[in-house]
């Protein structure tokens, strides 16, 4: 493989956590502020692809990564992207769990 597309895939896996901690990011913010705007939003399409889109990302991420580290194994230029990677694909994941356990404690009926 070439460091294009090493490039390529590092950004794909930035470009993917970017956008799933902004839809984190603004999700918490318009559900505080603008809690109308916030379920005309998600009772939309747009909403529907946001939840799955906030579901699947990080739980498919640090797999992902993991086959990124294996695929870049043999080139150091490329192992030291990875590390960014990692940790953007931790982060989407334990903000996921985060997010989970917030609502499980806050809207859970038992």
């Amino acid at each position: 493989m070439t460091e294009r597309d090493f490039h390529i895939s590092h950004q794909t896996v930035r470009i993917a956590a970017a956008i799933t901690l902004a839809d984190y990011g603004v999700a918490s913010i318009t559900d505080g502020y603008y809690p109308s705007y916030s379920r005309m939003i998600l009772n939309s399409r747009t909403g529907t692809i946001l939840g799955f889109w906030a579901i699947a990302v990080p739980v498919m991420l640090p797999l992902y990564v993991g086959f990124e580290g294996w695929w870049m194994r043999k080139s150091r230029a490329a192992l030291k992207g990875l590390w960014l990677d990692a940790l953007l694909a931790i982060a989407c994941f334990i903000s996921l769990v985060a997010l989970v356990l917030y609502a499980w404690g806050h809207y859970a009926m038992f």
